[in-house]
């Protein structure tokens, strides 16, 4: 009898997990550019917010896995790129601590500020220079945070502030990996304190006398005119670091039809406005700020500066309610009167007022 005997094959295939090489970051720059009025500063400014690099491998060598990192200073002294530990520690509390150096542009003051970090494993925080935390903790990529607290931007005064903070990334056996740099500038604005100031007339409004005399003078041969010159500096809140300047200057009441274009005038209390005998015209002209040239200003009109590489130049003063020095923008006034008769004036007091309107830019 025959006999047919099957063999059944089976074909194991043997699943085979190769651990995947931990994903190490690169040495990177970022630009933090933040513009703030001290009325609503940023609670807080994020310098890295929720910034998470690299991939998790538990089964690879504790050198290139990417969970057991952390990230240290330069120096823990100098707070020129950031003050902090240098070398990596062991469930260190959060936040860490950095101390870092702002400079103002004008001026060159400086001002240090504390940046709080970050290291977050999605269970606890800990300081950036954590490398190794507790074993109960998920082996995850930290998630990293670096950010400066509304207190301490508060400290700041007007102007463009710059700063570098510098933190190296190292893993868990003090090697290497790459370095992070935030490159910083907050400008820093107060739009409450824009202001036309003039430096004799610190609480009161600008009076100047047009120096005209001989009004009275009945010798129908002479002529009268006058001049006068008032210091004018303008302010944009931000420590002159403002991009343009729009100027405007115009008087009281309605432009007479017999007055040449672009003059302003002052009038004889008691007297009619629509009598030129009551009426004296003059002229206007503003140091430009750019150019240093004397500039006419045109009644109800505005001229705009927008200023050159380097910023406007500027003065430095103390405004009014400030406790600090500041830069304002010079902008001095020249008041010139027509040459006229006195004999086809009204003698008695002129006066008048003039509007200046200054409109700053930080954009």
């Amino acid at each position: 009898m025959k006999t047919n005997i099957y063999c059944w094959l089976t074909a194991l295939c043997w699943l085979v997990s190769l651990p995947v090489l931990a994903d190490l970051p690169t040495s990177n720059t970022t630009t933090v550019t933040e513009t703030m009025d001290t009325s609503s500063l940023p609670a807080p400014l994020y310098i890295w917010n929720n910034v998470t690099v690299g991939s998790s491998d538990v089964g690879s060598s504790v050198e290139s896995s990417s969970y057991k990192v952390g990230m240290v200073c330069k120096s823990s002294t100098d707070s020129t790129n950031g003050a902090c530990p240098t070398t990596l520690t062991w469930n260190d509390v959060a936040p860490g601590l950095i101390t870092l150096t702002f400079t103002q542009d004008r001026t060159g003051q400086t001002k240090t500020l504390t940046v709080s970090g970050l290291r977050n494993n999605r269970e606890s925080n800990y300081s950036p220079w954590t490398s190794v935390t507790f074993n109960r903790d998920p082996r995850n990529t930290p998630i990293f945070t670096y950010s400066i607290a509304q207190s301490e931007l508060s400290s700041l005064t007007d102007g463009v502030w710059r700063a570098t903070l510098v933190m190296d990334y190292y893993n868990w056996t003090s090697t290497y990996v790459a370095t992070w740099t935030a490159s910083i500038t907050l400008t820093v604005t107060s739009e409450s304190a824009q202001q036309v100031y003039f430096p004799a007339f610190v609480s009161t409004d600008a009076t100047v006398d047009l120096g005209v005399s001989g009004l009275n003078n009945a010798d129908l041969s002479t002529t009268t005119s006058g001049s006068a010159s008032l210091d004018m500096c303008l302010y944009d809140g931000a420590n002159a670091a403002g991009k343009t300047i729009i100027l405007s200057l115009s008087d009281q009441g309605a432009s007479p039809s017999d007055r040449t274009s672009g003059l302003f005038s002052v009038y004889r209390t008691g007297g009619s406005g629509a009598d030129a005998a009551d009426r004296i015209d003059f002229a206007i002209t503003v140091k430009n700020p750019v150019t240093r040239a004397a500039q006419t200003v045109k009644n109800g009109e505005s001229i705009t500066w927008t200023a050159p590489d380097g910023g406007f130049t500027a003065r430095l003063v103390t405004l009014p309610d400030y406790t600090t020095s500041t830069y304002c923008v010079p902008a001095p006034l020249t008041f010139t009167t027509q040459t006229s008769k006195p004999s086809t004036k009204h003698s008695g007091d002129y006066t008048g007022t003039v509007t200046v309107t200054y409109t700053p830019s930080t954009s």
